[in-house]
């Protein structure tokens, strides 16, 4: 999916997206026709989308609210 520009977390590829593909008898793949499917639909809707450059830097003033332009990396 990160190949295509969809983000989503490692948790929503575990318990959701992988949940959604699999098959009903137990594999150890995914078919190519399922993924596609989901992947389009995926990408229709954005809902993993990379954040916009406005979205990081609000982010990043979240976590720097003395506003140093620095983030202590325990903070990250």
């Amino acid at each position: 999916m990160r190949y295509l520009m969809q983000f989503p977390s490692e948790m929503q590829v575990r318990d959701y997206i992988i949940v959604k593909l699999e098959d009903d008898e137990p594999s150890e793949f995914i078919k190519f026709e399922k993924f596609q499917e989901y992947m389009v639909g995926v990408l229709m809707s954005n809902d993993f989308a990379v954040a916009t450059p406005e979205q990081l830097l609000a982010a990043f003033k979240a976590l720097d609210p003395l506003g140093t332009g620095r983030i202590r990396k325990d903070v990250i």
